[in-house]
């Protein structure tokens, strides 16, 4: 593809089609500088096409230039008025500028024209979450998680919803659809995975996932794990073992190493 696209702007060299597609290209592979580049010349070579101002403002936001991405994006709205990807573009970029009632009112207004449209009720529902305006985001998280039943984030919402009212087994119930994301996908061994119950005499294999600050926070329920007589194995990021070394009964063990153990559990399941 990326060759094909290379050929044509050899042809000619501002063939929007082409500059779009490798500028896309380029985002997927990390390549941001390279994508920006070519998507910023297929926006000024096409000013109208909705497609490429998109694909150009996806870039700057995943990258996080957030406030660059949201002129893009305003400008694409100013080209085609209550376009709901671009409206969903402008509320996510608000959004992650924490500018949640901004981005609540464009949801909200695209929403009348596409009521359907499950991303926006989802966005919806985190921008209600932001605001703590529990009782309004339910609802619209439970219909995205319904109109998504592959997507975790509608899952995530609901947890963290009841998380921060005390309902902790609800929460970590829902919060295991973390495991859809990229970054916290389960590790696969032979042996099986615990999910609580006796441990006594077993050597539990305990891996960290996400953040340093998660592995810090949670590390308080491996003397838990212990206490239930378990010899408790653990794979941090090594920069944590002289924080984590003294844990009692906690052997810690490097990220490449394997060994022996009876079944595992990621470190967030242990709640």
């Amino acid at each position: 593809m990326a060759d094909a696209c290379l050929a044509a702007l050899e042809i000619d060299p501002e063939d929007t089609r082409a500059l779009s597609v490798l500028g896309t290209l380029m985002r997927k592979s990390g390549k941001f500088e390279q994508a920006k580049k070519l998507l910023d010349r297929a926006v000024t070579f096409s000013p109208d096409d909705i497609a490429a101002h998109a694909e150009l403002g996806e870039t700057l936001l995943e990258h996080g230039d957030l406030t660059v991405a949201l002129s893009v994006f305003r400008r694409a709205a100013v080209i085609t008025p209550d376009h709901p990807v671009i409206s969903r573009h402008i509320g996510r970029a608000l959004h992650r500028l924490a500018r949640y009632e901004e981005a609540l009112e464009v949801t909200q207004q695209a929403l009348k024209h596409s009521p359907q449209d499950a991303q926006l009720i989802l966005l919806s529902g985190q921008c209600l979450l932001s605001l703590q305006r529990f009782d309004e985001a339910r609802p619209l998280l439970e219909s995205a998680a319904q109109a998504r039943p592959d997507d975790p984030w509608p899952h995530l919402g609901i947890a963290l919803i009841h998380m921060l009212r005390g309902e902790l087994l609800e929460g970590f119930a829902e919060y295991r659809w973390r495991q859809k994301l990229p970054d916290c996908q389960p590790r696969k061994f032979s042996q099986p995975y615990w999910w609580g119950g006796d441990a006594v005499g077993k050597t539990i294999l305990v891996y960290a996932e996400q953040g340093l600050g998660d592995v810090l926070h949670f590390a308080r329920y491996l003397p838990l794990l212990v206490a239930k007589g378990a010899r408790v194995l653990l794979i941090c990021d090594p920069t944590l073992h002289a924080l984590l070394r003294d844990i009692e009964g906690v052997t810690l063990v490097q990220p490449n190493v394997r060994p022996e153990f009876d079944c595992h559990v990621a470190l967030l399941d242990l709640p």
